[in-house]
């Protein structure tokens, strides 16, 4: 009978990042900042670091507290059902004696554990999450646009991240007080919008319904073709006399 093979934390960590960049999730490319800080743990406050960062932000939860199974089972809550966790990584040391010499010797070993949002659990307290305000001054000539684009998608503040959801025909963004400019705010929002032209309620584009995956032509011609339509709205309205 064949050994079952078992993942090591560097090939679980590894297939992670791949699938999300098959996602299109590339979050060391966002001109937004998150201002709910780092994520942390939601039972000691202890903030993740590392590629814990990347992977844990990278879900998009409004959310930055996580925690294991174990601990949320012990404060008496629950994860609801059908929710799938996180992977993180941490370094065990072990420390040997060395028999010769009789020193010490440190041993680190990579080791991953499941950790779930504070969205998906029942039965926890979260505390609230105090954000300071930022200002924002929206482009006026770009906010009409948006405005006043016919049968147009809705619109949801408040996200980690920027994306298009065909399936329900909603565009999901951070708060435009997180970004680093409102030009940016806007390059951001006109991407998003480009692809939900595409949908097929609007021009059916089929770079957007067919069925294709992160690296494909078709996938990109889709973010060609979205990227060119937000810089030809952004510039059209930033040069409009």
């Amino acid at each position: 009978m064949p050994t079952a093979q078992i993942d090591t934390p560097y090939q679980v960590i590894t297939d992670r990042i791949l699938a999300l960049l098959e996602q299109g999730t590339v979050p060391w490319r966002q001109p937004w900042d998150s201002t709910t800080g780092l994520p942390r743990n939601l039972f000691s406050q202890r903030p993740y670091r590392g590629i814990n960062v990347w992977l844990l932000t990278a879900m998009g939860y409004a959310s930055p507290f996580w925690a294991t199974f174990s601990q949320v089972k012990t404060a008496g809550g629950s994860v609801r059902k059908g929710e799938r966790g996180v992977p993180v990584v941490f370094w065990k040391v072990y420390t040997k004696e060395d028999q010769e010499t009789g020193k010490e010797e440190k041993r680190f070993v990579l080791k991953y554990f499941t950790v779930f949002n504070a969205a998906q659990l029942e039965g926890v307290a979260v505390p609230e999450i105090l954000v300071t305000p930022h200002r924002f001054t929206p482009i006026e000539r770009c906010t009409q646009l948006v405005d006043t684009m016919p049968h147009r998608p809705v619109i949801i503040a408040g996200h980690q991240r920027a994306f298009y959801t065909p399936a329900t025909d909603t565009l999901h963004m951070p708060m435009p007080a997180c970004f680093h400019s409102p030009e940016a705010y806007f390059a951001t929002l006109f991407h998003e919008l480009n692809h939900a032209v595409g949908h097929p309620s609007r021009l059916n584009r089929t770079t957007l319904t067919d069925l294709c995956l992160f690296g494909d032509p078709t996938y990109a011609k889709e973010e060609l073709v979205a990227e060119m339509g937000a810089a030809c709205a952004l510039y059209s309205q930033r040069d409009r006399k």
